[in-house]
């Protein structure tokens, strides 16, 4: 089983387009997972304040209209990289 708490989640505007709306945001997601074998119940992996790092740009300035669509986007790169450090530990 896989647990997780998303512990903060940052949106920082990087870049400014022509009418100083932003159009190029950091996203910043720190995360606590643990890894669990429930036949043995023995943690298999764990971190703490893991974090996942990102930009994005997005077509209009104003992230929030494309939030749904974007945070998908980071949800599945998130998610990847999740699994990517589980497997690289075993």
């Amino acid at each position: 089983m896989l647990e997780g708490e998303i512990i903060g989640f940052d949106v920082i505007p990087m870049n400014y387009g022509n009418d100083i709306s932003a159009n190029t945001f950091r996203v910043i997601i720190t995360i606590n997972i643990k890894f669990i074998d429930l036949k043995n119940n023995q943690t298999i992996y764990e971190s703490q304040r893991m974090t996942f790092t990102d930009s994005y740009e997005i077509d209009t300035g104003d992230f929030f209209a494309q939030e749904t669509e974007t945070i998908e986007k980071i949800s599945r790169d998130f998610a990847s990289s999740v699994v990517t450090s589980i497997l690289e530990n075993f």
